[in-house]
């Protein structure tokens, strides 16, 4: 009871660390900005049932000059009126390369909160506070009872996850929703576990039932990583799985089918129909799914990376805990299988993303989980130094002294730095120039050539295609490498001529972002 009292109080501490400051850094990434973009789209158009419809054209595939494929829009094809909450859009443009859970939570979070960088990361904030009560449950499970405080505080303690679950991207929800899946499938073994020790016939129904839950709660969740990010949830769950099979002996190794029936159902009734309803008004939709879940695996190649770039990525990703990490690494290679779990699932996940042309540390959230368990490994040894048999009250305090420490640490630098360094890189400051200039200007802006993180900050109303010859295209010249008013303007609108092309006097340090202004003709 204590331990548990511990694990919220943990789980308390890591809402009160994030909250107040997950609104301080701004929009600076495309990544951010596409899935924040998107889902302003939704939410400026009202609720879901009550949608204003949105017109865009109808699309086909095409392959791009860097080997990456896109769905595009194709003149030759009928426009679309489209329901945004169905069909995302974003730049007058269907969004389809990713599923759309990401974009209905940040959207409904848009409604209730209003379009803000707090709204569009609060979900993702909280997603990462509840993960601090599914890790701690792991090491009770995995490591040992005694361990769940531990993992928690090392949890809430490391930079990576913490950072990472800030952002309003995809991959938060993927690795969420991964872990939880895999936490339902190792909670399900230990309870087949516990009925095997228990022949009682009340005791045998009641575990009945509650294995069943679990396995339908599996494939909830399970169905939820495959609406955010696709096929490629299978990976951090399949690889968790196998992991937690480790630990069984074979007389556990039996399946209830009963659950698993069932919870196939529930996946099909909340995964497809999103899928079906897209692959029905899109047929090329399929292609696009396909090479973005399968491509990487040797077809992509959009940012190729080596096979070992992870390895030293590792390093990094395990700050400020690498040191017992790799102790723990060396203990779970050492020990028997019961101890090496975690190590095989995050080993699991880093190999198949290894074979994975294109590379993020973002694509490794979903090994955090693991990754931290490891970590606990090497404590329990520095535990177990200390004294054989109970460790020192000197060994505990100082261990719990880094923990608090550390999350100190990262609660108040994370504030500071993005004031201080990453905001320099926003189009927030430029953005709100154009906004009061443009009026008066009398030439709209060219909403496609937007960069996502720019259009986040700027007016969401697109005007028609005759309202004005003159545009103004925002540039991210992130390198500072435009000196010259570019000559590529012509293909930002085919079937027109560019008149003339000037450089709008708006510069705001680094001087990143360029805006231009187009005067087109017939």
């Amino acid at each position: 009871m204590r331990d548990r009292n511990k694990i919220l109080l943990l789980f308390l501490a890591a809402i009160v660390m994030t909250l107040p400051t997950v609104g301080v850094r701004d929009i600076i990434t495309s990544h951010e900005g596409r899935v924040a973009q998107t889902a302003r789209q939704m939410a400026v158009s009202g609720w879901p049932w009550n949608a204003g419809t949105v017109t865009i054209p109808d699309v086909s595939m095409r392959t791009e000059p860097d080997g990456s494929k896109r769905l595009l829009p194709d003149p030759s094809l009928p426009p679309l009126q489209v329901n945004p909450w169905i069909i995302p859009v974003i730049s007058g443009e269907a969004r389809l390369q990713k599923p759309p859970l990401p974009y209905w939570a940040t959207a409904v979070s848009f409604k209730l909160f209003g379009v803000n960088e707090w709204a569009a990361r609060v979900v993702p904030t909280m997603l990462w506070a509840l993960l601090t009560l599914i890790v701690a449950d792991l090491a009770a499970m995995l490591i040992h009872p005694r361990m769940a405080v531990w993992a928690a505080g090392v949890w809430i303690s490391s930079y990576f996850g913490f950072d990472e679950f800030r952002k309003c991207m995809v991959d938060p929800y993927l690795a969420f929703f991964s872990i939880a899946a895999v936490w339902t499938s190792v909670r399900a073994m230990q309870n087949a576990e516990c009925r095997m020790q228990n022949e009682s016939a009340d005791a045998k129904s009641s575990f009945c039932t509650l294995h069943s839950a679990f396995c339908i709660l599996f494939y909830v969740f399970l169905s939820l990583a495959f609406l955010s990010k696709g096929p490629a949830a299978f990976v951090p769950v399949i690889a968790g799985i196998a992991a937690a099979w480790s630990l069984k002996r074979p007389s556990h190794w039996r399946i209830r089918y009963r659950g698993h029936i069932a919870g196939i159902f529930v996946f099909l009734l909340i995964a497809l129909p999103w899928y079906a309803i897209v692959w029905h008004r899109f047929p090329n939709a399929l292609l696009l799914w396909r090479y973005e879940s399968l491509g990487g695996f040797g077809e992509k190649n959009e940012k190729p990376q080596p096979f070992w770039f992870y390895l030293p990525q590792l390093l990094l990703i395990a700050l400020p805990w690498t040191p017992v990490w790799i102790a723990g690494i060396v203990i779970s290679l050492r020990s028997k299988w019961r101890r090496g779990a975690a190590l095989i699932w995050q080993g699991l996940i880093v190999l198949i993303f290894c074979l994975v042309t294109q590379k993020k540390n973002a694509y490794l959230l979903p090994a955090t989980a693991a990754q931290t368990l490891v970590a606990v490994q090497g404590i329990r040894w520095l535990f177990a130094a200390a004294r054989k048999d109970r460790p020192t009250p000197i060994v505990w305090k100082l261990t719990a002294i880094l923990i608090a420490l550390f999350a100190i640490g990262i609660a108040v630098g994370f504030p500071l730095y993005s004031r201080g360094f990453e905001n320099d890189r926003s189009a927030k400051g430029v953005a709100e120039l154009i906004t009061r200039q443009l009026p008066g200007s009398g030439a709209t802006l060219h909403f496609e050539s937007l960069p996502p993180d720019a259009a986040f900050y700027l007016p969401m109303e697109s005007p028609g295609p005759g309202s004005s010859n003159v545009k103004w295209v925002v540039i991210d010249d992130r390198h500072n490498t435009i000196k010259e008013v570019p000559r590529s303007f012509a293909s930002l609108f085919p079937g027109r001529t560019v008149k003339e092309a000037r450089r709008v006097p708006i510069d705001m340090y680094p001087y990143r972002w360029k805006v231009f202004e187009v005067t087109l003709g017939r």
